[in-house]
């Protein structure tokens, strides 16, 4: 049995920018206990590192190997080379999940993770899923964010054994919500009238997230309402095209493109009602985050956003594709202050209750352990305490 004076952890992510996966790995990386784990990332991409800084903040050494182009198989021996020299005790891939894996095993690395964070019926190919089926067996977890994706592999994955498939649901601290700014405030800030009802919804604009339906919905609420204004958070390649087809609708007048923010805690003070238009996901941290904000979600059925939204009770579900159900939903709250409330308060005990930040970082140190000493790898000097104090 090999003894680690620390656990050396590698996440290899495809890029380090604002997204779900990238503020989950980062907020992992904060409070990963420094006595026990010393952390290494990997960023695929050489251009795509805006978050870089925040992640050698949080503590990480962020290494420089990176693809050279798209189809750079060398990555792989660059990757298994640095395992190796390094004793990395786990690798951890994160979307792309091939070459980590590859180089794993290459490396005898002694415990592989592959994070699956969605249903990727969309881009995912039978090739694809072959290539994932063969390195499933060789993969010690899968770990996915809902039970829907976990359904997904379990499914697609042909020589699948599920119970390497596990389900840790995305984390949030909740406190950092409770900011005590009032929504009126945060409206002047935006340049929103204070009378206006805000309807935000925090998404990368890419056509997975279907900004054209929640947009035509903007367009048959306004045609009953005229008190309503449209918050966009995020930006992508089709920013261009989503404006132009707001001017389309004529609806420019009542709509905020904020792009990419930092502060979405703050921003979420001026928001009355969370929207989310997906046609895929895997468990959306743009739901937590208005739950922990108190604020009704309305969010359509695909993926895990019915395991986090109470359908009735902290918000609704619809169907994706269909702008006249997501209409009326948000007409609902629109018209009711005292049901946006209520549904917002749920909201909050649920996310408490079942998505705290702590629980899942608990249960992810608990995986990594477990899985080193279920393969004789790993033994522990002494006992120590399991997060920083931060």
């Amino acid at each position: 049995m090999n003894h680690f004076d620390k656990i050396k952890i590698l996440y290899v992510l495809p890029q380090l920018i604002i997204g779900g996966a990238e503020k989950q790995v980062l907020e992992t990386i904060m409070y990963l206990d420094r006595n026990i784990y010393e952390v290494y990332v990997c960023s695929l991409s050489r251009d795509k590192m805006s978050l870089k800084e925040q992640f050698i903040s949080a503590g990480a050494r962020v290494i420089d190997i990176h693809k050279r182009s798209k189809y750079d198989l060398a990555i792989v021996w660059r990757l298994s080379r640095f395992l190796r020299q390094h004793r990395i005790a786990i690798v951890h891939s994160y979307l792309n999940n091939v070459w980590a894996r590859i180089a794993g095993i290459l490396a005898r690395t002694p415990v592989i993770i592959a994070a699956e964070r969605s249903v990727d019926s969309w881009w995912k190919s039978s090739f694809h899923l072959f290539v994932d089926s063969v390195l499933e067996r060789f993969t010690d977890h899968i770990l996915v964010n809902s039970e829907a994706v976990r359904n997904y592999y379990a499914k697609h994955l042909r020589f699948a054994n599920n119970g390497k498939i596990k389900v840790i649901y995305n984390g949030i601290d909740v406190n950092r919500y409770a900011n005590g700014i009032p929504p009126e405030a945060m409206k002047q800030q935006l340049g929103i009238d204070g009378n206006q009802i805000t309807v935000g919804i925090v998404a990368s604009l890419k056509e997975v997230k279907d900004h054209w339906t929640f947009f035509r919905a903007a367009r048959l609420i306004l045609d009953q309402v005229s008190n309503v204004t449209f918050v966009i958070i995020g930006d992508g390649e089709l920013r261009e095209r989503l404006q132009e087809f707001t001017k389309q609708l004529d609806i420019q007048d009542q709509v905020r493109f904020l792009g990419l923010r930092n502060d979405i805690a703050e921003l979420m003070a001026g928001i009355d009602i969370s929207v989310l238009s997906s046609i895929q996901e895997g468990f959306s941290n743009s739901i937590l985050e208005a739950m922990a904000a108190s604020k009704p979600m309305v969010a359509t059925d695909v993926g895990g956003n019915a395991e986090a939204v109470v359908d009735g009770e902290t918000g609704y579900i619809v169907p994706s594709g269909r702008e006249d159900l997501l209409a009326d939903a948000l007409l609902e709250f629109i018209r009711d202050e005292r049901k946006r409330s209520e549904f917002g308060e749920r909201g909050l005990k649920r996310v408490n209750e079942h998505f705290g930040r702590e629980d899942r970082f608990l249960e992810l140190h608990e995986l990594y352990v477990q899985s080193l000493q279920l393969n004789g790898k790993y033994t522990m000097k002494q006992e120590r305490s399991q997060w920083q104090n931060v």
